[in-house]
C-alpha cells in the first residue's frame, strides 16, 4: 500500500492540450500531495479539521469522527487520506470497505468501498480539491480490484447534486429518509437527516470521461441531457430548494470576499437557536422532498441528472424507452 502519492498518477505528466493533459495541469496547480494516515498526530490532526469543517463543539465532536477511529479504520485496511498542500493539511476523506448485507453470507464480498466523509478546509472550497481528491479515491479503488463506490448527500443542498450528478457522473440508486437520526454534530443539529444513496461505478464511460478526460464538457454534456429530459412529457421534476441555478456566479469577487469574511458569523448563528428555526423550515421541504422522491423510485423511475434551472429531473425507464 502506497503512504504517499503526489498527485496521483499524474506526476511528471507532458503540458499539452489532450484531456488527460488537462486533468493532469489542473491538479499539478493544485499542488497535491495525497497521504494515507498513518501516526496519531495525523489523525488528531484529521479529526479536528472535520470537526471545523462541521462546526463541531463539544461532545459533537464524537458524531463527526474520532482520531481513535480513524486509527482503527486506517490499521485495518480502510481508506483514510488526507490531502496537503505545503504540507497543511487541507482536505480529508474516510472510507470503508464494505460489501452488501443482504447477500447471503457465503456470497459476501468486498465489493464496493463506502465514502463515509469528506471535508475540504472552508477557505478552499469550490476551488477543485475536493474534485482532485475524488479523483484519488477512484484511482485508489481501481488498484483495489475495487469499480463502485458509494455515498450519501444532502438532498436539499443544489451544489451537492450538481456536483455528484453532472460532474462526477454518480447515480442515484436509492433515497433514505432520517438515515442517520438525530445527528448533534454542528451542520447537521435539530435536522432530519434524509440522504440520497449515490452509486459511482467507476469504469463506466460517462465516469471515465469526467475524471480522465475534459470535465468542462462532461458536465456540460450531463446538464444539456437533463434539460432536453426535462422537456419530455414522461418526466417528473422534483425542485431543489438551494436554488443557484448551474454555471451562475454568485456575485462579483467583491461579493464573493464580502461573503467569505461573514460566514463564520453566519456559522456561528447557524448553530444557535437561529438555526433551529431554519432547521424546522428545512425539515417541512425535506418531508415534501421525501414523498416526491420515495413514490416515483418506487414507481421505477430513474434520476437523469439535475437540469440547469435546479431540478432533479426523473424519469420513467418503461416509458422512456418506448418512446426512444
Amino acid at each position: 500500500m502506497e503512504m504517499v502519492e503526489r498527485n496521483a498518477k499524474f506526476e511528471g505528466s507532458t503540458p499539452g492540450n489532450s484531456a488527460p493533459q488537462v486533468v493532469a495541469r489542473r491538479l499539478l496547480q493544485l499542488d497535491l500531495e495525497f497521504r494515507y494516515l498513518e501516526t496519531v498526530p495525523e489523525f488528531d490532526e484529521a479529526a479536528a479539521l472535520l470537526w471545523r469543517i462541521w462546526g463541531a463543539r463539544g461532545k459533537a465532536r464524537k458524531q463527526v469522527m474520532t482520531a481513535p477511529f480513524l486509527q482503527t479504520l486506517a490499521g485495518t485496511g480502510h481508506f483514510v487520506v488526507g490531502a496537503y498542500r505545503q504540507d497543511e493539511l487541507v482536505a480529508c476523506s474516510v472510507g470503508l470497505l464494505a460489501t452488501d448485507p443482504k447477500l447471503p453470507a457465503e456470497d459476501q464480498r468486498v465489493n464496493r468501498l463506502h465514502s463515509d466523509i469528506t471535508g475540504v478546509k472552508p477557505l478552499l472550497q469550490n476551488k477543485g480539491f475536493g474534485l482532485a481528491l475524488k479523483r484519488y479515491q477512484r484511482e485508489w479503488a481501481l488498484k483495489r480490484g475495487i469499480s463502485t463506490i458509494t455515498w450519501t448527500v444532502d438532498p436539499l443542498i443544489h451544489r451537492n447534486a450538481y456536483f455528484n450528478l453532472s460532474k462526477l457522473r454518480a447515480t442515484v440508486v436509492d433515497y433514505k429518509p432520517d438515515y442517520y437520526g438525530d445527528l448533534d454534530d454542528g451542520i447537521n443539529t435539530g435536522e432530519i437527516t434524509d440522504r440520497l444513496l449515490m452509486s459511482w461505478s467507476l469504469t463506466s464511460p460517462q465516469v471515465v470521461a469526467a475524471m480522465e478526460g475534459d470535465i468542462r464538457v462532461t458536465k456540460a454534456e450531463a446538464v444539456r441531457v437533463a434539460d432536453e429530459a426535462r422537456q419530455r412529457d414522461d418526466a417528473e421534476l422534483i425542485h431543489i430548494p438551494d436554488n443557484t441555478q448551474v454555471g451562475q456566479r454568485s456575485g462579483s469577487s467583491r461579493s464573493r470576499r464580502w461573503l467569505r469574511a461573514i460566514m463564520p458569523v453566519l456559522l456561528l448563528r447557524r448553530l444557535g437557536g437561529w438555526g433551529r428555526e431554519s432547521a424546522a423550515k428545512d425539515n417541512g421541504l425535506r418531508l415534501a422532498m421525501r414523498e416526491r422522491f420515495t413514490t416515483l423510485l418506487g414507481d421505477g423511475y430513474g434520476v437523469v441528472g439535475v437540469s440547469s434551472d435546479g431540478h432533479y429531473v426523473l424519469r420513467s425507464p418503461e416509458r422512456s424507452s418506448q418512446r426512444q
